[in-house]
């Protein structure tokens, strides 16, 4: 990609030099002045005002010429002067431009806060904002530097347009409390919603027959793009709603939502246009699948490729798009003597939690954040490609306020009607599946404490039953977690009752295993002695790699249980 720079733009503070130097010297003003060439004259005096001699212009062997400095002539002592013989047509106009300075303006206080210094700042700001639009208004005459409107107007010429975003589309179903004799007439354009204000309408007029008491009738969202693509048994809300209907909902999910194509693919899609009229190449069959509405991928191999593609054919896959669309376009594409196979892509949805680990201090977007960022990464996904949850997990770190993912908790799932399978990592697709983030069902849960939910006394020691709690102080399970934790015991002396003493600790690894509790097993509280210290000592658990996470803390009863095990 060339750069073609900014040659328009203009840093501020050199306009307000600028324009200081031309108060302060007078501003220049070009002017020109003409000759008649004679043989005999070797100089020709300029005008008096003359500060710089910007062009001269005349006829060489009746062609015209335009004379460069130094080369063909130079000015001295406010003359011109001819440096070689190659002089102007004898008897020709010779055109002199110029410029002059006006008469200063006698202004010099250009310190801040002087009336002449306010004025020259103003100015010169306008004059950098208008330098700087010109400079856009270049640059978006450049395919790789345009983007927006600008992008269409440029791809235009190539006859490329943008694919616009589409709107989801699903299904309904209007009831009312009982089957009546009389049918019941639902029309068309009326007006269904969830709780989060997302509007759809219905498609078409339908009818409750009469003895019915539902009928399922096609929707599609009000607003194009993908926040249309909601889930099942979530629009439940009419805005107007039909007299005798007493109910609404959707039993699937309405898909097929689209944000219209971005600058960075239509940019690729214009920069193939010429390569695509030509047909034969890889690149034309894919530029040209793209172009097809509603494609959200596509991936073209042949047996360069792929190995395993037969010699004299190419695998078309492709997400989304009207099939027999594709295959036309691809008939038209394809070289002859090709065999282009075309196949759908499988979409793989991927949805779940993020359990959370946050530093002392969480800014309220962090969570926001992280997701935002593992939406953009699964949707970078392409055909075929696989997905590694450590590289989903190391988000994490580079989220401010965010210490570590202590579990992805994902499933996938190629059918929404399916249930989830539980997410491997790393986790492989085939040839035909694309992994894609399953819309408004990704989540996160962030860790804020250990918690101890219950200790007991045992034959061997103790038992302490050791939780995660959330924000809201709900215990989390896991799959499969493993935490070292950290213990101190401290006991009350019996000289000082009013005092507490630290008498050891433990280092442990616990194991959260389809629960959302772990066992801590103490076998002995070392540093107690029975005769200097109460039977009750208190022990602090806390997660030392992770300060976000506060301690938890149990009372022992060293009364209920032998200092040494049994």
């Amino acid at each position: 990609m060339t750069d073609p720079g900014h040659p328009f733009s203009r840093r501020f503070g050199d306009v307000v030099a600028a324009m200081e130097e031309r108060v302060r010297r007078g501003v220049e003003q070009p002017r020109s002045v003409s000759f008649v060439v004679d043989p005999q004259v070797d100089s020709y005096e300029l005008p008096r005002e003359t500060h710089a001699v910007t062009r001269v212009t005349g006829l060489k062997d009746a062609t015209f010429t335009v004379f460069e400095r130094e080369t063909h002539f130079a000015v001295s002592a406010n003359r011109l002067r001819w440096v070689d013989d190659e002089t102007p047509d004898e008897g020709s106009r010779l055109d002199v431009e110029y410029t002059y300075r006006s008469p200063p303006a006698g202004l010099t206080d250009f310190n801040p806060g002087s009336v002449i210094g306010t004025l020259v700042g103003a100015v010169a700001r306008e004059l950098t904002v208008v330098h700087e639009q010109m400079d856009q208004a270049y640059r978006r005459a450049f395919v790789d530097h345009a983007s927006g409107v600008a992008l269409d107007n440029v791809v235009a010429l190539l006859g490329v347009e943008r694919i616009p975003a589409t709107k989801a589309t699903g299904e309904v179903t209007f009831s009312r409390r009982r089957p009546e004799d009389e049918p019941l007439e639902i029309p068309e354009h009326t007006r269904v919603a969830d709780e989060a204000d997302r509007l759809f309408v219905t498609t078409e007029p339908a009818e409750i027959a009469a003895g019915k008491e539902s009928v399922d009738v096609r929707v599609e969202a009000v607003e194009a793009g993908p926040d249309g693509n909601v889930n099942a048994e979530t629009l439940v809300v009419m805005p107007t709603p039909p007299a005798g209907i007493d109910r609404v909902t959707n039993p699937t999910p309405t898909t097929a939502g689209h944000d219209s194509e971005p600058d960075d693919q239509l940019r690729e899609r214009a920069k193939h246009a010429l390569e695509r009229s030509g047909n034969a190449t890889l690149n034309a069959i894919r530029f040209a699948v793209l172009g097809v509405e509603g494609v959200q991928g596509t991936t073209v191999l042949d047996h360069s490729t792929d190995p395993g593609v037969p010699l004299g054919e190419v695998r078309v896959r492709h997400a989304g798009g009207d099939p027999a669309e594709i295959e036309r376009v691809v008939e038209r594409t394809r070289a002859a003597g090709v065999l282009a196979r075309v196949e759908e892509i499988v979409e793989v949805t991927i949805s779940g939690s993020f359990v959370l680990i946050g530093e002392r201090e969480v800014p309220s977007n962090a969570e926001e954040d992280f997701l935002d960022e593992v939406v953009e990464e699964l949707r970078s996904l392409s055909i075929g490609e696989s997905l590694s949850l450590r590289r989903l997990n190391a988000l994490a770190f580079a989220t401010s306020g965010l210490a570590d993912v202590a579990e992805a908790q994902l499933v996938s799932r190629t059918d929404p009607e399916e249930e989830g399978v539980p997410l491997p990592d790393p986790f492989l697709t085939a040839d035909t599946q694309q992994v894609r983030p399953a819309e408004g069902e990704l989540d996160t849960v962030l860790l804020a404490s250990l918690h101890v939910a219950d200790t007991v006394a045992t034959d061997q020691g103790y038992e302490v039953s050791l939780q995660l709690l959330d924000t809201d102080g709900t215990a989390v399970a896991f799959r499969d977690l493993r935490l070292s934790v950290l213990g101190a015991f401290t006991a009350t002396p019996r000289s000082a009752p009013e005092q507490r003493e630290p008498i050891g600790d433990l280092d442990a690894d616990v194991a959260f295993v389809d629960s959302d509790t772990a066992t801590l097993e103490i076998a002995e509280v070392e540093g107690h002695d029975p005769d200097e210290h109460e039977a009750e000592v208190e022990l602090e658990l806390s997660a030392p790699p992770y300060p976000g996470l506060r301690p938890a803390t149990t009372i022992l009863d060293l009364g209920e249980q032998p200092n040494e095990p049994q």
